[in-house]
């Protein structure tokens, strides 16, 4: 047995997938060892979540927003996670207009 592992979860077998699929909102207990010591054995409850990627991304996106001070100007910085679509792009200028980041900088 790994130590620190999940033994079961709402009282089956555990699976990666299967164990939470159709649950997402629901508690779910799940029964995971720490150590290897039985005594180590444990019931928590947990309620999984749905996580939809481009969401993800622009949550983490607007998140890594900042203004920093660098030799008495405020230099932006945001991490840009993807440019797959234009909700990306449109974030990145609404914060350049209107948000954060419209106290920045222009360095050319």
């Amino acid at each position: 047995m790994n130590i620190g592992c999940i033994l079961s979860v709402d009282g089956y077998s555990y699976h990666p997938i299967r164990s939470f699929a159709g649950k997402a909102g629901q508690t779910v207990k799940m029964l995971i060892q720490r150590s290897p010591e039985p005594s180590s054995q444990q019931e928590i409850a947990v309620v999984p979540k749905n996580f939809y990627p481009s969401t993800m991304f622009l949550q983490a996106q607007t998140a890594s927003i900042k203004l920093i001070e660098q030799d008495g100007k405020k230099v932006g910085y945001i991490h840009i996670w993807s440019k797959a679509a234009d909700t990306y792009q449109q974030q990145l200028q609404d914060e350049l207009i209107y948000g954060r980041l419209k106290n920045a900088a222009v360095i050319a």
